[in-house]
This record gives C-alpha cells, structure tokens and sequence, in this order.
C-alpha cells in the first residue's frame, strides 16, 4: 500500500468541499466535488492505485517531493496512523468496514477574527471584509462559496471518529466544531485523538470548556514572532498580551506547541521565537502566496538570512529552514511586495521598518 489516506481519512477545505488530505493538490474548486462520496469511482480508483501502482498518483505530488529531499511526508503520517489503528483490512469500495472515514481534518468555513498577511480571504472573513473594502490587496472573493458546510454526515457518523483534526479559519469560532465535539461527548467517544490549531486570541468556555473533556487533546498555537512582530503579521487583532495569557491557559488541557510560518517577513529572525517560548515551537515554510515564499528571495539575501543566523548560532538548529529557503525560485514574485506591503501597512496603520527593519530593506532593494 503506498498511502493509507484514502482508506482511513477525509479532508474537507474551508468552502466545505473535500480532497484525499490536506497535502493533495488541488486544480480547480469544481473539481472536488468528485471526492463527496466516499463509495465513489474516483475514490475507488485512487484506492485501487494506492494498493496495485508502485508509484504515488500525480495528485500527491508534495508527498513525492518532500520524501525526495528526505523531508517528512503527510503520507507519512496518514501511513503511521493506520498502523496505530491495528492495520484494518482495506477495502477498494469502502474504505475499511466501517465504511466512513476514521480521521478527519476539517476547515469547514472561513470564519476567523484575524487577517493575517499570507493567508487570504478563503480562510479568514476577516479578510473577506477587509478585501470588500480594498479590493487592490486582494483577488476577488466568492462569498456564496463559505460557510454553507453542512456537518450533518459527519456528526451521525461520530462514533466512527478515531483522530479529528480541528482548523480553521478559527475553530473556537466554529459553530459546526462546537456541535461535533459535543456530538462526540453525548456518545462516549473522548478518548480520541484531538488535534486543534487555534490563534490563540478567543478562551471561550463555549469552545475550551468542550475540549477539557477529551483525555487525548493536542493544541498548536499560531504565533510566527514574538511580541509586537506576531501583531503585525497576524493583523491588528492579534493582540500578544491576550495570546500570551491564553497560550497558558490552553497549556493546562493540552499538549501544546507553536506552529510558526516563516515567510519573507521573518525570515531574519523568525529564530527568536524559539529563544523566548517556553513551549516547542514547529516551524514551517511558506510557500503561497509567493511572494512570501522564502526560496523566491534574491540570493545575496539569502545569503544575509544564513549569515545573520550564524552570527547569532542559531543556524545549525534552524537548518531545515534554510535549506527550503535555498531551493531554486522564482525571484520575479517578490517584485512589487514592496509597494503591495506599503498599502496595507497604510490600510491597517502599521510600518513594516518598525517590526522588521531587515526586511524592509530588503524590499526597499528589490524595489
């Protein structure tokens, strides 16, 4: 078997429409529909690859890239998952004999309260609103597309639920969560494995006081800097002081860490964070949008992200960050992020030099 995902999983983006997992490409939205039903021919079919082909279908391949460069894959995870189900006997029709999917990560809806600068208006309303208002920051937006998920299958198939991913948007914030995880604790089925990235900026017992509940929960924070750097990328709602205090809250229900996205902005200090946490940080790669996508950064800038690590001794423990940073891109997406982040810096009443000096002169040379 070459990856367990469409035996075991589902995932569903934030328009409501599913894909294999979170990792599988994605061509056009009108597309995913062949994913809806889980007895389908396409699943069928990519079920019946997974078990007879040697090699991964074109559709995952970002697993096929990162184990190349000897990179965990998702398939990785979805593979070790399995083994931690007892290995069920695969089924090309159904799945397993459940026959419903045993994990699941949801997005569900756009719903979030921040606006952060790399993510977009499909999964944050915030910035929904924010691109009505200057459409010159962001691409046209399909409204009719967001928050029409209908959770109702999921929630009658909850018993069958062994790990549940909750994102969002933000999934504090998500009705449809809520009504899942208290679907999940009228029937008995606590014990499973529990997985919510959050923002950190909303402890409401609505949400926090279902999830103390579940004996298994794991929490990632979104935090990409610490202190008045995190406001800026995250939008001028993020306020730290409330995060921070939060982060702490939420450490007492939860296995928790920091899931920093290092993009063009903090690729000059983005190691701070790790410094000033007392929780482990797992940092990321941005690759999308591309203009914020560290390996399109000009070289000799590369070069001076390395260089300052070095001189700070923390580049052999970041190195995973900087060997993406140095795969060949395409610098051409950079041009213009400067003009493109002076007017949200003057939307949002922010300045870039302010928070991120290095940067701003980097984009002051690349013009």
């Amino acid at each position: 078997m070459l990856c367990a995902a469409p035996f075991i999983h589902r995932f569903i983006y934030n328009d409501g429409l599913p894909n294999l997992c979170c990792a599988a490409q994605r061509e056009a939205t009108e597309c995913d529909s062949q994913f809806q039903d889980w007895n389908g021919s396409v699943m069928q079919e990519i079920r019946r690859h997974m078990l007879e082909e040697d090699t991964l279908p074109n559709i995952c391949s970002q697993c096929a890239e990162e184990e190349k460069v000897g990179l965990p894959s998702t398939r990785a995870v979805h593979n070790e998952t399995y083994k931690d189900l007892g290995e069920p006997e695969l089924d090309i029709v159904t799945g397993t004999a459940i026959d419903a999917p045993l994990t699941l990560d949801l997005r569900m809806n756009n719903i979030c309260n921040l606006s952060c600068r790399m993510c977009g208006p499909s999964s944050s309303s915030q910035l929904a609103k924010e691109a009505e208002k200057h459409p010159d920051l962001w691409p046209p937006v399909y409204f009719d597309r967001y928050n029409k998920f209908d959770p109702t299958e999921i929630i009658e198939n909850a018993g069958a639920i062994f790990e549940l991913k909750l994102l969002g948007g933000e999934p504090s914030l998500q009705p449809e969560a809520k009504a899942l995880l208290q679907q999940l604790i009228s029937i008995g089925n606590t014990h499973i494995k529990l997985f919510i990235t959050t923002n950190g900026t909303n402890y409401s017992k609505s949400f926090w006081g279902l999830v103390e509940k579940f004996s298994n929960v794991h929490v990632n924070v979104s935090i990409d800097a610490w202190g008045k750097q995190h406001e800026y990328i995250r939008g001028p709602a993020a306020d730290w002081k409330t995060i921070w205090t939060n982060v702490r809250k939420i450490s007492n229900i939860s296995q928790l860490g920091l899931q920093q996205t290092v993009t063009t902005l903090n690729i000059f200090d983005f190691w701070k964070l790790r410094e000033y946490s007392p929780f482990p940080v797992y940092s990321f790669a941005c690759y999308l949008p591309e203009k914020y996508g560290i390996e399109n950064m000009p070289l000799k800038w590369k070069e001076r992200a390395i260089k300052i690590a070095k001189e700070n001794n923390v580049y052999e423990q970041e190195k995973h960050i900087f060997g993406l940073m140095m795969n060949e891109g395409k610098p051409h997406y950079m041009k213009g992020l400067k003009q493109y982040t002076e007017l949200m810096d003057n939307v949002r009443g922010q300045h870039l030099i302010d928070y991120y000096p290095t940067t701003w002169e980097m984009l002051e040379d690349i013009g």
